[in-house]
Formats: structure tokens, C-alpha cells, sequence
């Protein structure tokens, strides 16, 4: 019988083409690229590329339709190459830019294939257009953006974060099962509270009075990032209602 809720919960997973396990691990490499050193990020390299050895049989065995799914296994392999090369050259930064790829060619497959209820792809959407943001402010030039696009991008991160800080922790902890529920929940409010400074920091309309509500706001994004990466997360998950 336990075989079997496995079996079944494997096969959940790979219709929704979900694997918390490799986001967790590649989620650590990119977190950790510029806060941990590089014999720890050595660790976090070792262990993604054991979780990555694990799934990749799983990954290609996945009922996704429309991807050639062993041609992107074997671009994720020479991708974890390319990641411990530059580590070992000590190119931190690229290292974390490929963390960043590895995770989202999972992600953007789902896009793809309408897979919308994953709460950290809406996590993801919302960051990246706090990047752009985040460009734009420490841009002299202000991004080439005109004030009203600048608004724009700002009202789309807002609405990106809308999405994700409306889901039920059940939609998050059938995934991440052991997430700290309460540290999600000062995360998710330290990035409100940041988000507001944000905008009243626009009332002066002097530039540099945006840069450092805008960088507490990455801190904050981060911290709701790093939740995830301290999850306790099960092999292989079964979601609620399943079994």
C-alpha cells in the first residue's frame, strides 16, 4: 500500500512536472552565491548535483507534451557542468546566474504547459519584475523608462505579489510540507511593509531616495526565498486531497 500512495505521488508530480527537491537545491546555490563561502557553496553544489542524478530519470519519464524532455536533461547536465567550472574558477556570480536558469527551464516548461498553482513560480514572477525595478532605480539614466512605465512596472510587481501572497499556505505546504509557517508569514509581511516604504519614497521624486527602500525590498523578497530553501521537503510529495 505505501508502494503504491508513492507511486501515485510520483506520478502527481511529474504530470505537474514539480520537483521541489531541485528547486530547493539550486535555490540554495543562488541564495547562497553571495552570503555563504565558497566551501559551503561547494556543498550546496554537491548535494544539487545529487538530487539533480536522482531525478533526471524522472524528468525525462514525465507526462509533458511538446518538449523533447531528454534533450533538456542533457542541457541541465552540461549547465551543473558550466555551475562547478566557474565555481571552481571562483565566478560566483555566474554560478548564481545559472542557479537562476537551471531552476527556470522546470519553470518555464510549466508556463508552457499552463501549470499555474506552483507557488514558487508566482514567488519567481514577482521577482523578477522587482529586478527590473531594480535596474531602473540604480540606473542614472533611470532605464530610458518614462515615469508612467516606471509606474506600470511597479503596478505589475504588485499585482505579481498580489498572486502569490493571496495563496493558501495549504497550496504552499503540499509542496513544501515543512516550511515554517510563521517565518513565511513575517517574510510575506516584511516585503508589504518594504513595498509601502517603496512607494512613499516615490513622493519625493528624487532618485536616490528610492535606492534603499527598493534594496530592503530585495532583502525582504530573499528572506521569503529562503523559507523555502530551509523547507523540510518529502520524497516523493504527495499533495493534499490525493491520497
Amino acid at each position: 500500500m505505501l508502494f503504491s500512495l508513492l507511486s501515485f505521488a510520483q506520478l502527481i508530480a511529474q504530470e505537474k512536472f514539480i520537483y521541489p527537491d531541485i528547486d530547493q537545491a539550486f535555490l540554495k546555490i543562488w541564495l547562497g552565491a553571495n552570503n555563504v563561502k565558497s566551501s559551503e557553496l561547494s556543498i550546496y553544489m554537491d548535494e544539487a548535483g545529487h538530487v539533480w542524478k536522482r531525478r533526471k530519470k524522472d524528468v525525462v519519464n514525465a507526462d509533458i507534451e511538446h518538449f523533447d524532455l531528454n534533450l533538456l536533461t542533457v542541457d541541465l547536465d552540461q549547465l551543473l557542468q558550466l555551475m562547478e567550472n566557474q565555481l571552481n574558477k571562483g565566478n560566483i556570480n555566474q554560478v548564481k546566474s545559472y542557479a537562476y536558469h537551471f531552476m527556470w527551464e522546470f519553470r518555464s516548461i510549466r508556463q508552457c504547459s499552463f501549470i499555474e498553482t506552483y507557488p514558487l513560480d508566482l514567488l519567481w514572477d514577482a521577482h523578477d519584475l522587482y529586478q527590473e525595478i531594480n535596474y531602473t532605480i540604480d540606473d542614472p539614466m533611470f532605464g530610458l523608462r518614462e515615469w508612467s512605465d516606471f509606474e506600470n512596472l511597479v503596478n505589475d510587481f504588485m499585482c505579481a505579489f498580489e498572486n502569490y501572497d493571496l495563496m493558501h499556505i495549504n497550496q504552499i505546504t503540499e509542496w513544501y510540507p515543512g516550511i515554517d509557517v510563521k517565518q513565511h508569514k513575517s517574510s510575506k509581511d516584511k516585503v508589504s511593509e518594504c513595498l509601502y516604504n517603496l512607494l512613499l519614497s516615490f513622493e519625493s521624486g528624487f532618485q536616490p531616495d528610492y535606492k534603499l527602500p527598493c534594496d530592503e525590498l530585495g532583502f525582504a523578497l530573499e528572506s521569503l526565498f529562503q523559507s523555502y530553501a530551509d523547507a523540510k521537503v518529502s520524497h516523493p510529495i504527495l499533495p493534499k486531497g490525493k491520497m
